[in-house]
C-alpha cells in the first residue's frame, strides 16, 4: 500500500479538509475514526504520526497534523538496546550512595520476593518508566516479575 503523501497536492488537501471539519463538527476521535475508515477504503493510506500539540498519533499529511496543522515527528526506523547482568557487590552503597541505610530496611527478609520467595533482583535503569514516574530506584524479581522499589 502506498502514502498518500506520494499522490496530487489538492487530492491531499481535500482529504485533510475532510479530516479537519469532521474533527470541528465531532471531535478529535471521530476525525481519527474517519480517518482509519479511509485507509480501510483507499489504497493510498493517511500515515499516523505522533503530534505534541495534540498529543497523540494523530492523522498526518506530508508530516502535518490533519487536526491542528502543527508538524508531526516524522516516524523513524525503531532502535534497540540490550540490557548486560552484572552482578552489584552492594546494592544499597551503589544506589545510596550517602548511605544510613541497610538491604534488611529496605526489603526485609533477605530481599526475598514476596510473590515468589526467590530473591534475585534486576535493578531497574533510570530511563525506565516505573523509576521516572516514582523517583525512587526500582528493582524486578528475575524469577516472577514483580517491581518493587529499592
Amino acid at each position: 500500500m502506498g502514502t498518500i503523501n506520494k499522490i496530487r497536492k489538492i487530492a491531499k488537501q481535500k482529504v485533510a479538509k475532510e479530516i479537519y471539519e469532521v474533527y470541528v463538527e465531532n471531535g478529535m476521535h471521530t476525525a481519527i475514526d474517519y480517518a482509519e475508515e479511509y485507509n480501510s477504503k483507499h489504497i493510498s493510506q493517511i500515515p499516523f504520526e505522533w503530534c505534541e500539540p495534540c498529543d497523540n498519533n494523530m492523522p498526518s499529511i506530508d508530516h502535518e497534523c490533519c487536526i491542528c496543522g502543527s508538524e508531526t515527528i516524522k516516524p523513524s526506523k525503531p532502535k534497540f538496546y540490550q540490557a548486560v547482568l552484572k552482578p552489584i557487590k552492594d546494592v544499597i552503597t551503589h544506589v545510596y550512595p550517602q548511605g544510613g541505610i541497610t538491604l534488611e530496611e529496605r526489603m526485609g527478609n533477605n530481599a526475598q520476593c514476596p510473590e515468589c520467595g526467590k530473591n534475585e533482583w534486576l535493578l531497574l535503569a533510570q530511563e525506565q518508566v516505573a523509576v521516572r514516574e516514582g523517583g525512587k530506584p526500582y528493582c524486578e524479581c528475575l524469577n516472577c516479575g514483580m517491581v518493587t522499589h529499592l
